[in-house]
C-alpha cells in the first residue's frame, strides 16, 4: 500500500495542497479478494513522522457505524481517500472527513478498470465518472470530478479491482461493450471544497417559467423553496413573454425573499417561442447536476429536494422521481385580494412507482416530481421539443428514462395543481391539439431505440402471457355465449338460466387468474353502478302513484337527456365500432342509456370511456359511470381524458 500511496500522491499533487494523510481503502489489498480478507469498511491510515520520511502505517479505522475511534488528529489536514469501484459507506465517510474542517482538504480517489484505451471503453468511464460525481455529491461532497491518470494496474501493484457498478440504463449498455479485460486503471479524483461552495455547482437547480400572471402562487413557489430541508440547490426563474410590467413585479417579488434565498435566485427573461422554449433556454443556463421543473403554481414539501436527493445516492445519474398528488384549485377573494383555493381533497391519481411501460399510454408523473440529469441536456443533446404545445414534459421523460432509466421513492412531496374554472394550459390549448400532440409523442417513442432497465424482459413476457390469456378467455366467452344463444333459441329457460348461472362464475375465476396481480387498470374488477344524477323530480300526485316501472322510466328519460345535451355521443361512431349493437337494429343512445354506460363502452371517438375509469381510482372505489361523471363532474373539474386513435 505504500506504493500505492506514492503513486497517487504523484498523480495528484498540486501546488495548493500536497497530501500529508492517506486513507486507502482494505478492499485494495492484494489478497482482499481471498477468503477471510478485510472488508472494504475498513480504511488503512498512512502518514510520515516528518515532510521527506517514509509513509507508515498509522492505525485502521473502521466505517461501520458513524465512526468515532480515529486517533490520528484530522482537523486542518490535506488527506487523500483511495477507494475501489465497490465502495458503499459514502455516508460514513462523510462523517469523518468532516473532522477535517475548513482549512484542510480532501482528495476522493477512485480506482477503476477501463477496459482499455478504445472510443467504447472512454465512453464507459465518462458516463461512470459522471455518475460518481453525482453519487458523491448527494452525500454532501462537493467538488470537480476529474480524470487523473490512466495507468497499467501493474504500476499500483494491484492484482485486481473490481469493475464499475453503474446505476444507469446507459451506463450498464456501455458496460456490456467494453472488453473484458481489467489491465487499464483510471484514477479518477474528486478534489473536494467547502460546503460553502455548493451554490457555484449545486447538486439541484429548481427551474421556473412564469408569464407573470399568476403573482399570488409564486410568492408561494419561493416560500416552499425557503422551506426545503437541504440548501444543495439555485433557482432559475425565467418570465417568458411576460405581460407588461410583469418583469419589474417578479423582481420586487425576488427582493422581498430572505437573503439567504435571494443569494440562490437568478432571473432571466425569454421573449418568443412556446411554452418549451423557456425549458431549454433554462436547462443552458442550470448549474446543478440535476434539473426540475416547478412551475409558477405548484406546491412542494419540505422533504422534495431531500427525497430526490436520497434517490440519487441509489441510482446517480437516472432520472428521480417522487409522487405528487393532484388537488383542484380556483382563484378566490380573500380580504380583497386574489389567493388560490382549493375546491377538493387530495388526489392520488399518479402511480406510487415509475414504470416505463404503463407511461408509454399516458404519462403518471407530473413535471415538479420529477429530476432530469442535466448531463443528458449539456453533454447528450437532449432538447426539449419546441414543436409540441403541451405534453412536452411527457415527451421529455420518456426519452430520459429510454435513456439512463428512473429511479422512484414512493414518498409524497408535492402538489400538482388542477385549475378549475381559471385559464390553464387544458383551456388555452383544445383536445383536439393535445390529441395530436400525444400522438406525436407515441409515434417518436416507437421511431427510436430505446433502452430498456433489467427486469423488463420479464415485463414484456408478463404482457405477451397476459394478452395471451386475455385471447383465450376471449374464445371460451365466445363459445359460452353460443350455447346460451342455442338454448334462448329454443325457449328452455331453465337450461339457460343454468348455463348463465356458470358463465358468471366461469368469469369470477377467469379475472381471478388473470388480475392475479391485483391490477384493476387492466379490466374493472366489477362494472361501474352509478351515474351520480339526482333522483327524478316526482309532483306530489307522482309520488302517490308512480310505481317502480314509471320511477325506472322516468330515471332512463333523464339520464339519455343528460347525454343529449352534454353533445358526448356519436350515433354513427357507437353503431360502427360496436357492431353487435348494430345487429340488434336498436337505438345506439338507448342501448348506451340501458347498457353501453355500465359496459364502459365509449360514446364517441373523442372520448375513451375505458381509459378514463381506469385512470381515476375515485371513480372506481364509487363505481360511477365514467361519461356521466365527466359529464356531470369531470370537464368542470379539468379532469383529462383520451380519445381513440
Amino acid at each position: 500500500m505504500h506504493e500505492l500511496c506514492e503513486f497517487i500522491a504523484g498523480k495528484i499533487k498540486t501546488p495548493q495542497r500536497k497530501a500529508d494523510l492517506f486513507l486507502v481503502s482494505s478492499a485494495l489489498e492484494l489478497d482482499a479478494h481471498a477468503e477471510g480478507a478485510p472488508r472494504g469498511d475498513i480504511l488503512q491510515v498512512f502518514g510520515r513522522e516528518h515532510t521527506k520520511g517514509p509513509l507508515q502505517r498509522l492505525q485502521d479505522i473502521a466505517l461501520e457505524g458513524a465512526p468515532s475511534e480515529v486517533g490520528v488528529d484530522l482537523a486542518s489536514r490535506n488527506v487523500t481517500v483511495i477507494l475501489g469501484t465497490g465502495f458503499e459507506r459514502w455516508g460514513e465517510l462523510r462523517t469523518l472527513t468532516e473532522r477535517i474542517g475548513p482549512d484542510g482538504g480532501v482528495d476522493i480517489v477512485l480506482l477503476a478498470p477501463t477496459g482499455g484505451v478504445d472510443a467504447m471503453s472512454q465512453a464507459s468511464l465518462s458516463q461512470f465518472a459522471t455518475e460518481l460525481a453525482i453519487r458523491t455529491q448527494a452525500f454532501g461532497f462537493v467538488g470537480t470530478m476529474r480524470v487523473a491518470a490512466q495507468c497499467d494496474s501493474r504500476d499500483l501493484g494491484l492484482a485486481h479491482l473490481e469493475r464499475p457498478h453503474f446505476a444507469t440504463s446507459l451506463g450498464k449498455f456501455l458496460d456490456g461493450l467494453t472488453p473484458g479485460e481489467e489491465e487499464r486503471i483510471a484514477v479518477l479524483v474528486l478534489s473536494c471544497r467547502s460546503t460553502a461552495a455548493i451554490t457555484a455547482e449545486p447538486m439541484f437547480t429548481v427551474l421556473t417559467r412564469t408569464q407573470g400572471t399568476r403573482m399570488e402562487t409564486l410568492r408561494e413557489v419561493f416560500l416552499c423553496l425557503s422551506a426545503q430541508t437541504i440548501a444543495d440547490f439555485e433557482h432559475v426563474v425565467i418570465a417568458h413573454n411576460p405581460k407588461p410590467g410583469a418583469v419589474d413585479q417578479i423582481r420586487a417579488l425576488i427582493d422581498d425573499q430572505s437573503e439567504w434565498m435571494r443569494g440562490r435566485i437568478r432571473f432571466e427573461e425569454v421573449i418568443g417561442g412556446t411554452r418549451t422554449t423557456p425549458l431549454n433556454a433554462g436547462f443552458a443556463m442550470a448549474r446543478g447536476k440535476y434539473v426540475i421543473v416547478l412551475d409558477d403554481d405548484d406546491i412542494v414539501f419540505a422533504n422534495w429536494l431531500e427525497t430526490f436527493q436520497a434517490i440519487a445516492r441509489e441510482r446517480p445519474g437516472s432520472l428521480l422521481r417522487a409522487v405528487a398528488v393532484r388537488q383542484e384549485f380556483t382563484w378566490a377573494q380573500v380580504e380583497g385580494k386574489r389567493a388560490a383555493r382549493a375546491v377538493s381533497a387530495l388526489h392520488r391519481d399518479y402511480a406510487s412507482r415509475f414504470d416505463y411501460f404503463d407511461h408509454l399510454e399516458v404519462s403518471q408523473t407530473p413535471p415538479v416530481s420529477i429530476a432530469f440529469p442535466r448531463y443528458l441536456f449539456a453533454s447528450h443533446g437532449l432538447r426539449f421539443d419546441e414543436t409540441l404545445t403541451t405534453t412536452e414534459d411527457w415527451d421529455y421523460i420518456m426519452r430520459g428514462a429510454a435513456y439512463v432509466g428512473v429511479g422512484s421513492a414512493e414518498a409524497i412531496t408535492c402538489i400538482y395543481r388542477w385549475w378549475v374554472d381559471a385559464e390553464n394550459s387544458r383551456t388555452v390549448h383544445s383536445q383536439a391539439e393535445w390529441r395530436d400532440n400525444h400522438h406525436l409523442i407515441q409515434d417518436k417513442i416507437n421511431a427510436r431505440v430505446n433502452l430498456m432497465e433489467a427486469g423488463s424482459t420479464n415485463r414484456f413476457r408478463d404482457i405477451t402471457a397476459k394478452m395471451n390469456e386475455y385471447l383465450r378467455w376471449a374464445n371460451k366467452l365466445h363459445h359460452d355465449l353460443n350455447d346460451i344463444q342455442e338454448a334462448t333459441d329454443a325457449s328452455d329457460v331453465e337450461q339457460a338460466k343454468k348455463k348463465i348461472a356458470l358463465l358468471f362464475r366461469s368469469v369470477q375465476g377467469e379475472l381471478s387468474t388473470i388480475l392475479k396481480d391485483g391490477s384493476v387498470d387492466a379490466m374493472p374488477l366489477s362494472p361501474p353502478k352509478r351515474d351520480l344524477l339526482p333522483p327524478p323530480r316526482l309532483s306530489p300526485l307522482q309520488k302517490l302513484f308512480a310505481g317502480p316501472t314509471a320511477i325506472t322510466r322516468m330515471r332512463a328519460q333523464q339520464r339519455r337527456a343528460t347525454i343529449e345535451a352534454s353533445g358526448i355521443f356519436d350515433p354513427q361512431w357507437y353503431l360502427s365500432t360496436y357492431p353487435d349493437v348494430a345487429r340488434q337494429n336498436i337505438d345506439p343512445l338507448t342501448h348506451f342509456i340501458q347498457f353501453g354506460s355500465r359496459e364502459l363502452r365509449s360514446p364517441s371517438a373523442e372520448f375513451n370511456a375505458r381509459s378514463y375509469y381506469a385512470a381515476y381510482t375515485d371513480l372506481r372505489d364509487h363505481e360511477v359511470e365514467p361519461v356521466f361523471h365527466f359529464v356531470l363532474h369531470g370537464k368542470r373539474e379539468g379532469r383529462r381524458y383520451q380519445g381513440h386513435p
